[in-house]
């Protein structure tokens, strides 16, 4: 047995491909989840703050690649599914141990709706996590869950407005499908 050692395929499985690191990506996400979090604790009100950040957190890892309306639709509908979602767990903790079946049937539909497409896929997931962070608060309240769905809408509100400022402009390049004809007589199209 002297011949096995970890050292290689830990070395693989460590190795980072810089040529698909998206910088920007990352610094985008960055800003969306420390400004909220940073002036929450900075006002004394770091529970508000971290909630606003995990919102704005959520729609910034939502978004993906496409075109600019299968985007914004990803992004506005994390954006309710987050809010709706952490309120609906704030509510489903009231229930006490029975918020646990809840929890359960939350998820298999956040999941279920995931066969519809990608942008009910992404929805669904943070809803899902939204869903089991809200039931794991303190003090479920009624109040609680609108002010927690409220500082989750102002932080993806903030991740939108984020996103769509650093969103690169590209101009449309439009792929026809067509094919030239080509012959020594004609020019390629």
């Amino acid at each position: 047995m002297a011949g096995l050692s970890v050292r290689e395929p830990l070395r693989r499985a460590l190795r980072v491909d810089r040529d698909g690191l998206d910088i920007a990506a990352g610094v985008r996400v960055g800003i969306c989840l420390v400004v909220p979090v940073a002036v929450g604790v900075g006002t004394g009100h770091g529970l508000d703050g971290l909630v606003t950040g995990l919102g704005s957190l959520n729609v910034a890892m939502a978004e993906g690649a496409g075109s600019y309306s299968l985007r914004a639709a990803t992004l506005g509908s994390v954006l309710v599914g987050n809010s709706l979602s952490i309120a609906a767990g704030t509510l489903a903790a009231l229930a006490g141990w029975w918020g646990v079946p809840i929890l359960m049937a939350w998820v298999f539909v956040a999941a279920y709706a995931g066969v519809i497409g990608p942008v009910a896929e992404r929805t669904g997931w943070f809803a899902a996590l939204m869903f089991m962070i809200g039931i794991g608060f303190g003090n479920p309240s009624v109040a609680n869950a609108a002010r927690y769905a409220g500082l989750v809408a102002v932080g993806g509100a903030w991740a939108i407005v984020v996103i769509t400022v650093c969103w690169p402009v590209r101009h449309a390049q439009v792929v026809t499908g067509r094919l030239a004809y080509q012959s020594p007589g004609h020019r390629r199209v």
